[in-house]
């Protein structure tokens, strides 16, 4: 799961999107005025090492983030790569 937000997400950043980021893998899904957030994001029981989550604060500019995500079939998912 991918998620970005800039400049005024912070205001829709209540309760529920919180908890739902961390059901992502989120530690710290806090976006500050202006701010801007990113999150690489996985649901499922085991967290994969290539889960990532970073922030900028306001006037700083956009967050990115970069991971390598292995094609790998993993319990429960069908892949089909062409």
């Amino acid at each position: 799961m991918l998620v970005a937000v800039q400049d005024e997400a912070w205001w829709k950043f209540g309760a529920n999107a919180i908890n739902a980021l961390r059901s992502l893998g989120a530690i710290d899904p806090q976006v500050v005025y202006r701010g801007s957030y990113a999150l690489i994001g996985y649901k499922g029981p085991n967290k994969p090492s290539w889960v990532r989550e970073a922030k900028r604060g306001k006037g700083l500019g956009p967050t990115v983030l970069t991971a390598t995500i292995p094609a790998i079939d993993l319990p429960g998912n069908h892949l089909n790569i062409l």
